[in-house]
């Protein structure tokens, strides 16, 4: 909660979060994960050419050997920048966004960068910026897909992020968004942060979702996020009271 609280775009890490979204080299880099990326083929080059950097040049050069065998870096390329000022996001057409993990389209801006999940939080920002729960933000996201000025594959995209929203425990997810939004206060430190999580998770792990969860992964050998055979505890993030939530996070 606390990494995914202060990534380079606003809403990001909450996307991230509730969908279970993978991010990819170009995600990292532009989220501030990351500074550089290569394949992996060229690292036993890169770690010969590290050895040979003399002691007393190291520090610079370093950086620069680092940059010759990148791909990608978050200092050479202004949009990959650490600076761009809140709300100077690109605005990205999400009709030309495809959400399928195994064939991602390139989503690029312009730049010399793609990323995914920069493009859905560019394109969804308004409705995860303004929702303060996990209800609020499906039934935007419903809305969304429902409009008449979206394109088809803007809806398909919208669809796909619902469904991944509400694939896993509403409790959860209201619990996750919760958790990032403390997360970011300007006060919290790492410790902070993971001292919460424990105490929300110990919590949720002694409720029914989680212990369905985790029969149901256990029999099937996987972690999928599935919905239990009787379903989750509440049937609808709207279901999820804020007594429920406040109870996870006493102290």
């Amino acid at each position: 909660s606390y990494v995914l609280g202060r990534l380079n775009h606003p809403v990001a890490g909450k996307i991230i979060a509730l969908t279970g979204m993978e991010c990819r080299a170009f995600d990292q880099i532009a989220l501030g994960l990351a500074t550089h990326f290569m394949p992996s083929d060229r690292m036993p080059e890169l770690e010969r050419n590290l050895a040979d950097i003399a002691r007393e040049t190291m520090g610079g050069a370093v950086g620069l050997v680092v940059n010759m065998h990148s791909d990608g870096n978050s200092e050479t390329d202004d949009f990959l920048s650490h600076d761009i000022p809140d709300g100077e996001w690109p605005r990205v057409d999400v009709t030309d966004m495809y959400m399928d993990e195994a064939n991602i389209s390139p989503f690029t801006f312009g730049f010399n960068a793609e990323s995914a999940v920069m493009c859905l939080a560019a394109s969804l920002e308004d409705i995860f910026r303004r929702e303060r729960t996990v209800a609020g933000i499906v039934t935007g996201l419903q809305e969304a897909a429902e409009d008449d000025e979206m394109g088809p594959h803007g809806k398909e995209v919208v669809r796909e992020v619902l469904s991944r929203i509400l694939a896993r425990s509403p409790l959860a997810q209201e619990a996750t968004l919760r958790l990032i939004s403390e997360g970011r206060g300007g006060g919290e430190t790492m410790e902070s942060c993971m001292e919460r999580e424990k105490r929300v998770q110990l919590r949720l792990m002694q409720k029914g979702d989680f212990k369905a969860w985790a029969a149901r992964a256990g029999e099937h050998g996987c972690a999928e996020c599935e919905p239990p055979a009787n379903g989750w505890t509440h049937r609808h993030v709207k279901d999820v009271t804020k007594e429920e939530v406040d109870e996870l996070f006493a102290v």
